[in-house]
């Protein structure tokens, strides 16, 4: 582990805190196993037993919320419901300017494409982490603060209502 640490430490980007350490790891450690492999039973399975089973568990919890409530056809559902463009809802979901212009260089070749793409990022954003089980609360306040997209709106609040 020293070595990876070491190498994700001495690139380019020299990081300004532990989680910037843990992420830049993470992400040199992720470059070396098998796209199939289930990376996060890996690392549950390490804090299990490194005996750090509160934050084995939590994160457990986290990763089975994510694969229920955020997976990839659950994005898709919603990217059709989004009214207007994409770049509208970029803003408001806090996508910052050079992730825009990814989504605009990117491969979708219509509205709903690129809308995918944005709600993909927004999904691994910091914002949505951050926001943890809350996630879609706060992105119904992002919605509605900006009083856009009135069908996402429903679909988000008729899926609080199933998560309940």
């Amino acid at each position: 582990m020293d070595t990876i640490r070491r190498r994700a430490v001495t690139k380019s980007e020299k990081p300004d805190n532990d989680r910037q350490i843990c992420e830049m790891i993470l992400q040199d450690w992720m470059k070396y196993k098998p796209v199939h492999d289930d990376k996060v039973k890996e690392i549950i399975g390490v804090l299990k037993k490194c005996q750090k089973l509160p934050l084995a568990d939590e994160c457990e919890k986290f990763v089975n919320f994510h694969r229920k409530y955020l997976s990839d056809s659950r994005m898709s559902e919603m990217a059709k419901t989004v009214e207007g463009d994409w770049e509208s809802l970029a803003s408001t979901l806090g996508l910052s300017k050079e992730e825009i212009d990814m989504c605009r260089r990117g491969e979708g070749d219509s509205n709903e494409e690129t809308t995918l793409i944005v709600l993909g990022k927004w999904r691994v954003s910091e914002v949505a982490i951050i926001s943890g089980f809350d996630v879609f609360n706060d992105l119904l306040g992002r919605l509605e603060n900006a009083q856009s997209n009135l069908k996402l709106r429903e679909y988000i609040r008729e899926l609080l209502i199933q998560m309940e």
